[in-house]
């Protein structure tokens, strides 16, 4: 009987800490090496929560994929978002996945990916070209 009471109240517990992502996947596609720019998408971060939440993005996605924290504080069952760019330094695939945590307990993940691909568009091609 003594476990069945720990186990539903470790339970509870964590019930209130949850944090999730949306989307919790981003693909960012092919994005060109030689322009130098990168592409750009929000995330959201929700809380099931009835307290504020500090929250901490853990980017150990060296190099392509970067993050801006604009959540800092999430409040009771509330909402907040997170920049996330990809911008290659190399051809080809990447992917990696990052820890979103929230003070008072809980995580999620979001996974990322992106492949990097030289660019073409200063050269024009069609009927008219010559």
């Amino acid at each position: 009987m003594k476990w069945i009471f720990v186990s539903l109240l470790f339970v509870g517990f964590n019930a209130h800490a949850q944090l999730s992502a949306s989307p919790s996947y981003v693909n960012f596609g092919d994005v060109s090496v030689d322009s130098g720019l990168g592409r750009r998408t929000t995330v959201f971060v929700n809380s099931q929560s009835n307290q504020d939440n500090s929250v901490y993005v853990s980017n150990s996605c060296f190099g392509s994929f970067y993050t801006y924290n604009n959540c800092y504080t999430l409040p009771p069952y509330g909402s907040c978002t997170i920049q996330v760019e990809y911008k290659p330094i190399r051809e080809g695939y990447e992917s990696c996945s990052m820890s979103i945590r929230g003070s008072r307990g809980g995580f999620t993940t979001l996974t990322i990916s992106g492949r990097g691909v030289t660019s073409i568009a200063d050269e024009v091609f069609g009927p008219y070209s010559e």
